[in-house]
């Protein structure tokens, strides 16, 4: 039986792997040993010459124990040829049912397919893949959105990249590869960009003003006063909310970014949204089509409202807030937003901090006079 040495020019590196056939279905080792594609001078190119006489060593010690049928498949990871443009476009599918999460899948997958022209046997994935990757999201990529080219933000840096990420991670866990790669590789610094909310008396004002779309207003306030996404709410169902003691609700979903089954405290005003949406539409909001409620969002709270540009993410943000200048602590809304790290909590205690600064600012004693 034949065992092959071959390599795999990875752009700054050329990785080694063992090649070879077993009752007609195709295996893959990875070496972890990688080659300077450019050598310089004559130290480099004798590293490459050692290197490759250690790879030419493991290679005749596969063989041999092969033949001698020594050889435990088992403890060799994943074998057969997984393409890691399958596995990171099923890990993508598994997020089919929350549109925007699965754009981004999307996305960041034609990213990896323009840095890496060619696919790969998911056990070649190491630390060096994944690092370059990271340069490569944060130096070379370009929107794919529109005609003009533009670099990556801040913000989709950290959206891509952590999704790649979580695809290492559950590669890991599933053992398709033999090391926690997710663990050595770091990830963008979350942006602290500026979040727009309404305070107590705009979201009343809006409560109180006409909506050309009555379904879009109470989906809307209705994400004000529970913190929960578009996305979510899209697929809420009657069903989902069960009154666990008088007067008191509870919505159960299973949350993708914080793993398992969780469930949100729904207030009883909430749930009188939904009671009276549920009478006019069984669907609840499922129905609500995105361009239809950007639209309506943009008529219903124009910028020149409140001097401020609300979209629906901005429901989150005002509850956030809200929460926080009531006295809820950060752990408690870390829970209740879904956060996987508190840091991205800690943007809302920002906030509420330095609407504490203005207000003492604006505590003044008319003509004061000192003793």
């Amino acid at each position: 039986m034949k065992v092959t040495l071959r390599e795999r020019n990875q752009g700054k590196t050329i990785s080694l792997f063992l090649d070879f056939y077993d009752k007609g279905k195709r295996r893959k080792k990875s070496l972890g040993i990688y080659l300077d594609p450019d050598p310089k001078n004559k130290r480099q190119r004798d590293i490459n010459k050692q290197k490759r006489e250690i790879a030419e060593l493991k290679r005749n010690d596969m063989e041999l124990a092969l033949l001698k049928g020594e050889l435990k498949f088992e403890k060799l990871g994943n074998q057969e040829f997984v393409s890691f443009y399958d596995y990171l476009q099923k890990e993508a599918n598994k997020r089919i049912y929350n549109p925007n999460t699965y754009a981004n899948w999307q996305s960041m997958i034609k990213h990896f397919k323009a840095f890496r022209k060619e696919d790969l046997d998911i056990s070649e994935v190491d630390r060096n893949l994944a690092n370059d990757f990271r340069n490569y999201i944060d130096n070379k990529a370009k929107s794919l959105k529109g005609n003009v080219k533009s670099a990556l933000s801040a913000s989709t840096k950290n959206s891509y990249f952590n999704k790649f990420k979580a695809a290492l991670k559950e590669a890991y866990q599933q053992e398709l590869i033999e090391k926690d790669v997710n663990r050595f590789v770091k990830g963008f610094p979350e942006p602290e960009t500026e979040r727009s909310y309404l305070v107590p008396h705009e979201l009343q004002q809006l409560a109180d003003s006409e909506c050309e779309s009555p379904l879009i207003k109470a989906m809307f306030l209705f994400s004000c006063i529970t913190g929960m996404p578009y996305s979510d709410i899209k697929t809420l169902k009657m069903e989902h909310v069960h009154e666990v003691e008088s007067g008191k609700y509870r919505y159960y979903f299973n949350r993708q970014k914080t793993d398992g089954s969780n469930y949100l405290p729904i207030s009883v005003q909430a749930r009188k949204i939904l009671d009276s949406v549920h009478l006019k539409n069984k669907a609840l909001f499922s129905e609500v089509k995105d361009h239809k409620m950007i639209a309506v969002l943009k008529s219903w709270i124009p910028d020149s409202r409140f001097n401020k540009h609300i979209t629906f993410h901005c429901a989150r943000h005002t509850f956030a807030v809200m929460q926080l200048a009531m006295g809820t602590d950060i752990a408690t809304l870390q829970k209740l937003m879904g956060h996987k790290n508190i840091s991205t909590t800690m943007i809302y205690a920002k906030i509420v901090d330095k609407l504490k600064e203005d207000a003492i600012e604006k505590t003044n004693i008319i003509n004061l006079k000192l003793i």
